[in-house]
């Protein structure tokens, strides 16, 4: 399919001056900021796909290398014990050593054939273990239970009832008084019209067809330019059925490129019911924004305060993979150290006293 010869060209009127009316200003004002969400939501598409192709390129089989390189360490430390020349401190830092490595990778990483060698390091099996921590938080959720139980049983039937029935009554005015605040700002808001509905969409409609018009591919003659017109009736007609009037005054500025001032020349009116078009289509981009805001600040565990921004996604993932090579080439020197008893020897002997009960 043979692209457009011609772009689209920003909407931004160059007349000199203060604008037409209000209307006109409220037009500008709202072109130059569905411009800004839009890029902002560019931003956020390109970086979240950046994000996927280099988590699933480079950062997964990273995950994988540091998990087997962990096991590997692991294995190698396992080995190092049948040593007779280890005294029993050092055979403890081992021990220490094996169960902190094994531990995270059956625990995040689903590890669960290394369960053995947890078990031969541990005085307590990993099953077990797990069991009994279950068993903790049971009983530590049934004495809230309890607890709260007690506090409850304090009360007669009818003072729980009167304390009900009090709470009831005060939600019913809060409401009532809810209700009236509405009402009166309701009244204070210019409700629209039923007409001024129909004028929008007539409005919207009068654009599309004037485009439609121009460049029906339909009423084309020569094959190349046919082909062409179809490509942008199509991108046309995804812009009227998502009510994309921006898009569509852009496609329109493509008839007429040298007319700047084709908006400022248009009927308050007119303009004014273009500006609910371009409000419902800030509202909508800023409601995206706000979910993919929202989704990627608990991602990256970001608080209220902070600025959640599609660069610190992919910054966030560079720093990742950067700690996670650093800590792979760790291990790899380790792994080597382990292989020979004097330079693992020296190496434990750096090593604090492992705080495992072993």
């Amino acid at each position: 399919m043979i692209p457009p010869k011609s772009p689209i060209i920003a909407l931004k009127p160059k007349t000199k001056g203060a604008p037409k009316s209000r209307a006109h200003d409220q037009f500008n004002k709202l072109i130059d900021k569905i411009e800004q969400h839009k890029q902002r939501l560019t931003a956020w598409n390109e970086a979240i796909a950046q994000h996927h192709e280099e988590r699933s390129l480079i950062f997964m089989p990273l995950i994988h290398r540091f998990i087997a390189a962990k096991e590997q360490l692991a294995r190698q430390l396992d080995r190092a014990m049948d040593d007779d020349r280890f005294r029993q401190r050092e055979r403890d830092k081992l021990a220490g050593l094996i169960l902190d490595l094994i531990e995270p990778l059956i625990d995040q990483g689903g590890a669960d054939h290394l369960k053995p060698l947890y078990d031969k390091h541990s005085p307590i099996s990993y099953d077990f273990g797990m069991a009994a921590l279950d068993e903790e938080l049971e009983t530590l959720m049934r004495e809230d239970s309890d607890h709260e139980a007690f506090f409850d049983n304090t009360l007669t039937d009818a003072e729980m009832e009167a304390i009900q029935q009090r709470l009831l009554e005060e939600e019913m005015a809060f409401e009532r008084l809810e209700a009236e605040r509405m009402a009166e700002r309701q009244k204070k808001r210019r409700t629209p019209k039923k007409k001024e509905t129909v004028d929008v969409s007539q409005s919207i409609q009068a654009v599309f067809r004037q485009l439609a018009s121009a460049l029906h591919p339909d009423r084309e003659l020569d094959p190349e330019e046919k082909i062409r017109k179809t490509a942008l009736m199509q991108n046309i007609n995804v812009a009227y059925q998502h009510r994309d009037l921006l898009k569509l005054l852009e496609w329109q500025r493509t008839l007429e490129p040298n007319d700047h001032d084709h908006a400022l020349r248009l009927p308050e009116q007119t303009i004014k019911h273009y500006n609910q078009l371009l409000r419902q289509q800030l509202k909508k981009l800023q409601n995206d924004i706000a979910d993919i805001d929202g989704r990627y600040r608990d991602h990256l565990g970001l608080g209220p305060r902070q600025t959640c921004c599609p660069d610190l996604l992919l910054q966030r993932l560079r720093q990742d993979m950067a700690a996670i090579k650093q800590d792979l080439q760790e291990t790899d020197k380790t792994i080597k150290t382990a292989r020979h008893h004097e330079s693992l020897a020296f190496w434990l002997r750096a090593l604090p006293k492992s705080n495992r009960p072993l």
